[in-house]
This record gives C-alpha cells, structure tokens and sequence, in this order.
C-alpha cells in the first residue's frame, strides 16, 4: 500500500513528529510524507500574504529535510508545488495531516482515497468557523484522542472512524531512575507561545517555586521560540532534538505541564519514560489514559498558589515520587509506536 501523510508545512513541533514516529513504524508499506512548497493556510485564511511569504521562505530553506528526527529509515519526504491531483494521484490513501490539508487533499484525490486525521481542534481560532465546516467532509476521519472524536461528533454528526492516541519511543527517552533525596531537584518545563500552553501560569508557578526554594530547585526550560528572558533564574535550551532532548528528560526529576487544552501532549509521556514525575492539567492524552496521583499529579489550571503547594508538598516525600515514577513509566510501556502502526494498518485495510 502506497500511504502520504500531506503536512501544511515544514516545521518543528509534537504534531509533526508524532506523524513521523507512527509512519517510520508502518512496516511493509510505501510511505511518503509530503510539505507543499505553497502553504495551503495561504489560500484561506485571513492575512494569507503573512502566511504565503511564511510558507515560502520556510519552504526555501529546509525543503523536505528533516534534521529534527531520524526518519529514513522507512519514510520518503517529498516538496510538492502545492496539493493537486497531479502529485497525490499514485498513493492508494492520503491522509490530510492537520485542518489547513483537509478540503484541498479532499478536493486534489475525491472521498476514496482521503482520510482527515485530526490531532487537535483549535475552536478558540479565528479561522475556527472554517475548520468546524471542514470537519463535515464525508470521509473517515481519525481522531488522536476521544475528546477530538466528540468534537468531530458535535460539528459531522458522527464521532471518528478511529481514535488512534500518540505513542511513546521508550528506547530513546528511557532512564534508569532518579535520585530522589538529590538536595536540588530539577523541574523541566517545555515552553511555547502557542496561547493553549498557558505559559503566563508556568512563569507565575516557576517564579513562585523559585522564590521559596531557592537553591534546592533548578529550573530548565526547552523550547522553539527564542528565550523568554523570565525574571528568576534557569537555564534556557533553545530547539533540542535526539539525544539532547532525551537528555533533558533523563536528567530531570520533575516535568510541569499547565495547558489548557491539548490534543495529545507528547512531554508528559515523554517525562514518564524517562522517570519523571509530572504535574500537569488534565489535558489530552493524560485525561483519558493516565491517573490522578498513580501515574502522574494532576494540577487545577490557573490556580498559582494551589498549584505551588501542591508541588512543595510532594517536593520530599521520596517514597511517593518513586512510586509515582515506577507507575508512569510502566504506563507509557504500554503506549507503544507499533501497536499504534499495526491499528492504523488494520484501519487502513479494511476501507
């Protein structure tokens, strides 16, 4: 089976590598993902000359490379002009890989050979009205989590085809345990200014924990954007990938999540298979697959002073942190990249 997973463009981000991870898993299929050199948000959407300039200057410099992932060991990428029949007509399933490749892939291959996978919705958007009307296009649809699928149920008329979560790449994440009784513990946070990921409330909890912990807590920070120049102190470490990455988490004892709404949210399971303990909202992937105070600790959205005593009171019970780290990983061993592939597959063949 010849398989495309159209992306809207080239560009870091959980979403995107997530799609790698469960493509570079689809044994015994041709797979290919394609990036348009054209931004298909450019023909739609609001202020569309930012987003066709943005488009075409990111298009230019990275083409179809991929630095931020190894993928080539099962996954061809691909620079197409832009979505049309004439590029897309030779794969047996096209999968529209976010909203912005939804109706042109639908409009490029017909109803038989797309299939929408939808890995968040962004309701609180300016251009939400056209996503909402995107989501009635009579094709299967895959949601990544069965919040999405509810929505999907709200705006079609029927939930998704398949509920198909993220997973997780224990091999590259794993640890072998931490150092409770460490006098300074390492909190990892991974920011963004995307306006879900609620880093107004990170950067009052940080602050906050800082303040009254002083030395016995390090604060490091990861990211895309540039460094947000917050005023307390912790290391920045700007776009890590591979191994530095996976190093974060290893040497991490704490992850703080404060979304307010995600699709998925890879970094919490990504913390759990390094043996993190994570404090987050209960977004995503951990609102359904996760417990509260087994798997990981569930923080209220927006509620600072709560939040910090919560962290504070789990800050030296050594006992609970490693039970908590013991269950977290022993939950994303269960959270697989092949069985995830092996689900899509299954999918897949039986249309």
């Amino acid at each position: 089976m010849k398989i495309a997973f159209v992306f809207p463009y080239n560009v870091w981000g959980g979403a995107f590598r997530s799609t790698f991870e469960l493509a570079n898993h689809l044994q015994g299929s041709s797979v290919t993902i394609i990036y348009p050199f054209i931004p298909p948000s450019a023909l739609r959407m609001s202020g569309s000359i930012q987003y066709l300039l943005r488009g075409i200057v990111r298009s230019l410099l990275r083409g179809s490379r991929v630095k931020w992932i190894d993928h080539k060991t099962h996954v061809n990428t691909q620079l197409i002009p832009f979505i049309s029949k004439k590029y897309l007509s030779k794969y047996d399933v096209v999968i529209a890989n976010h909203w912005h490749t939804w109706r042109p892939v639908f409009n490029a291959v017909g109803k038989e050979k797309t299939i929408l996978f939808l890995r968040d919705v962004e309701q609180w958007s300016n251009y939400s009205v056209l996503q909402k009307d995107d989501i009635k296009l009579p094709v299967p649809k895959i949601a990544v989590s069965p919040w999405v699928s509810d929505f999907i149920r709200q705006y079609s008329g029927r939930p998704a085809d398949l509920v198909l979560p993220n997973g997780v790449n224990l091999q590259r994440f794993n640890s072998s345990g931490k150092i409770w009784t460490a006098k300074t513990k390492i909190i990892l946070l991974c920011y963004s200014e995307h306006k879900m990921k609620g880093m107004d409330y990170a950067y009052r909890i940080l602050q906050k924990l800082k303040y009254r912990l002083k030395s016995e807590l390090d604060i490091r920070i990861f990211g895309f954007p540039s460094d947000p120049c917050w005023n307390f102190e912790y290391t920045y470490i700007k776009k890590p990938v591979g191994n530095e990455l996976a190093s974060l988490y290893q040497s991490s004892h704490f992850f703080l999540g404060t979304s307010k709404q995600e699709g998925f949210f890879n970094p919490p399971f990504e913390a759990m298979a390094s043996k993190c303990v994570v404090f987050s909202t209960i977004v995503g992937g951990l609102a359904y697959l996760a417990k509260n105070d087994h798997d990981y600790v569930s923080i209220p959205f927006n509620k600072t002073d709560e939040t910090v005593k919560i962290l504070c009171e789990y800050f030296n019970q050594y006992s609970k942190l490693q039970e908590l780290s013991e269950n977290g990983y022993n939950l994303v061993k269960t959270l697989a990249w092949n069985e995830r592939a092996k689900n899509l597959k299954v999918f897949l063949d039986a249309r």
